[in-house]
Parts: structure tokens; C-alpha cells; sequence
């Protein structure tokens, strides 16, 4: 019996960003973290909090060291206590921050 192939039905997650999610990335980068605006790092939102969400080097937030890693950081609290402790869901502001960016991009 011969086995069928198939081809991937989604596109598989390329872990380096591209030239384009690099510049994003920079831009991101110059707004400081969404927390207490200190120098970030980017933060992959790959949940909001229910469902787990694809990974995409778009749907980022920067997050100062502190916020992102830390103690009282989120990949330590979790998306649901980091979104009552700081009242700043990553979800949402990383499609605010992905809008913010196009439309400025489109302006130039």
C-alpha cells in the first residue's frame, strides 16, 4: 500500500523574524514597555489567556525584563494575574500596537 503525502495545511513557524517583523520589532522597542515605559524586550503573545493563539512575530508587546521574565513578570503570574495585577491585557494591545504600526507605516 502506498502512503499518501500531504502538504502542511499551515505554513510551519519560521523562529527568526524576517526583515519586515525586524523593523516592527524595532519600532516596538522604541515605545519601552507597556508597563513602566524602561528598555524592553519583545514579547511573543501566544495567548490570551483561554486558547492557546499561533505564533506570529506580529502579535508581540515590548516588555521590560522585569515585566516579561521576573518574579512578578508574566511568563512567572501567568496571562490572567498579569492582567489584574497591571490591568493591561497583551492580547489587546498587541493588535492596538500592530494597527498603531500599519497605520504609520501607511502615512509615510
Amino acid at each position: 500500500m502506498r502512503k499518501i503525502k500531504h502538504g502542511r495545511i499551515k505554513p510551519k513557524w519560521k523562529p527568526t523574524p524576517n526583515t519586515e517583523e525586524k523593523a516592527y520589532h524595532d519600532w516596538l522597542r522604541q515605545l519601552g514597555c507597556v508597563v513602566c515605559q524602561r528598555e524592553p524586550s519583545i514579547h511573543h503573545v501566544i495567548s490570551d489567556g483561554y486558547k492557546r493563539l499561533s505564533k506570529s512575530h506580529w502579535h508581540c508587546t515590548p516588555l521590560c525584563y522585569d515585566h516579561h521574565q521576573n518574579q512578578e513578570g508574566y511568563h512567572s503570574i501567568g496571562h490572567k494575574q498579569f492582567v489584574k495585577q497591571y490591568d493591561i491585557d497583551l492580547h489587546e494591545k498587541a493588535s492596538e500596537l500592530l494597527l498603531e504600526y500599519e497605520i504609520q507605516k501607511e502615512e509615510k
